[in-house]
């Protein structure tokens, strides 16, 4: 899965240095059939979301490949108005 650039940007600014490589390296084994082809901003950045919030990367990689909807919902990202939120937080 390959977020686009401006989200590459905001994972960097949010995500705390120490689990940023683990996080990008399980970002790069998730696959557009893990996540039924969503918008992968959209994923990458509900999953920000959740390690924010101390969901350790290795949960967090296998929650997403396991169960990608519960992901945005606990993210709050499975909402109708889930394109204003990621826009939204992508301006963090």
């Amino acid at each position: 899965m390959q977020p686009s650039e401006k989200c590459l940007r905001y994972i960097g600014r949010v995500l705390s240095p120490d689990i940023l490589d683990a996080f990008m390296n399980g970002v790069s084994r998730i696959t557009a059939r893990d996540i039924d082809g969503q918008d992968p901003d959209r994923i990458v950045v509900a999953m920000s979301i959740l390690a924010e919030r101390g969901m350790d990367v290795t949960s967090l990689i296998a929650f997403v490949q396991r169960d990608w909807a519960d992901v945005l919902m606990s993210a709050g990202l499975a909402g109708a108005d889930w394109e204003a939120v990621v826009a939204d937080e992508l301006k963090r």
